[in-house]
């Protein structure tokens, strides 16, 4: 699908389909779909609302129903993989070719096709989880990934489409209620918290072995941005606070970006949205900051800590963009974190 230019967004709302934007599918199987491969579809969705808000809240729901209104979900025998693996029309149909009988085939054609229904759009060949397995979800080529996983980046895209939070939302597991899927520390350990988060229960603990000033909780995502005609804004946001009245804390919110540059072309097109090509160089090798918060004391209550937001240029072919939490507890115990969000406006 070619996609005309557009105002710039970190992603794209695929509302050229005819989507609704809906955080609710309800859908049905027809009664002629194969028992064998029932199972495999569920588990996609599944993994789909499996991604949840900043308040621990699933994103989007995907409920099993037996009466109208539904979209229905059925087996296309008559098309060869050649001509098509699935297909969904908002509100009406999804169909998954029937001749290729393999949990990973229908895990990948399942999520990408209700992700449609979910108004994403196609996404790029590499995603950003740390192993750099392939393909990512909104990927439009036949290659499919033997683990029944929502990828890091297609999290964040829904995150940008569906969450509950006043500006667009750039990374993905907000509030840590998915543990520490998706985050990383540098001169630090990070850890999950159990009780007494900020929205939901549970938060991040990061025991810092570095300053306020190299010590941070981090994660990267990277956006290709395509045809886009204008700069994006972007800030970064969260909640910290100390985990005693006698460890001095201080924390920073900050974004970095490397650029991306395409070398050749590429078998998995698109626009914008998701990840950079298959073929994708960095133009810079070191993180350039984009923005960053003052440096602030934080008591035992949550306290908010953002940047100034900071334009992006789309004159780059796409970004590798690092949300980094800074912060360290001098004397005892672990940097207390939620909300952590990278926001787009």
């Amino acid at each position: 699908m070619s996609l005309p230019a557009g105002t710039a967004s970190a992603y794209f709302n695929d509302t050229l389909t005819g989507c609704i934007v809906t955080d609710d599918i309800r859908w049905k199987f027809d009664s002629s779909f194969p028992s064998t491969m029932k199972n495999a579809v569920r588990a996609a969705f599944d993994s789909i609302e499996e991604a949840l808000d900043y308040d621990g809240t699933p994103l989007v729901t995907l409920t099993d129903v037996s009466s109208p209104p539904y979209t229905l979900v059925f087996v296309n025998d008559d098309l060869p993989p050649a001509s098509g693996y699935g297909e969904a029309t908002c509100g009406i149909k999804m169909w998954i070719n029937g001749r290729v009988n393999a949990d990973k085939f229908i895990w990948h054609v399942a999520r990408h096709e209700m992700m449609h229904l979910l108004q994403a759009t196609h996404g790029g060949r590499y995603d950003s989880v740390p192993e750099g397995e392939q393909p990512a979800t909104m990927s439009n080529y036949d290659n499919f990934r033997n683990v029944n996983q929502l990828e890091r980046d297609a999290e964040a895209y829904l995150n940008w489409l569906h969450s509950d939070l006043s500006y667009r939302q750039i990374n993905s597991n907000i509030g840590f209620d998915n543990g520490t899927t998706g985050w990383g520390g540098t001169n630090g350990t990070i850890s999950v918290a159990s009780s007494g988060g900020y929205s939901s229960p549970k938060h991040l603990a990061f025991n810092a072995s570095g300053t306020s000033t190299n010590s941070y909780v981090r994660q990267t995502i990277r956006l290709w941005v395509g045809d886009d005609i204008n700069d994006f804004e972007v800030r970064a946001y969260l909640r910290a606070k100390a985990p005693s009245s006698t460890a001095n804390t201080n924390v920073r919110a900050a974004i970095y970006r490397k650029n991306l540059s395409e070398s050749g072309t590429t078998i998995c097109p698109y626009q914008r949205g998701l990840k950079n090509p298959n073929n994708m160089t960095l133009a810079d090798m070191a993180y350039i900051l984009v923005t960053e918060s003052s440096l602030t004391n934080v008591g035992t209550s949550w306290t908010a800590v953002s940047s100034p937001w900071s334009s992006i240029s789309v004159l780059r072919d796409g970004y590798q963009l690092q949300l980094r939490a800074y912060g360290n507890a001098a004397g005892s115990g672990a940097v207390r974190f939620d909300n952590v969000r990278m926001e787009e406006r």
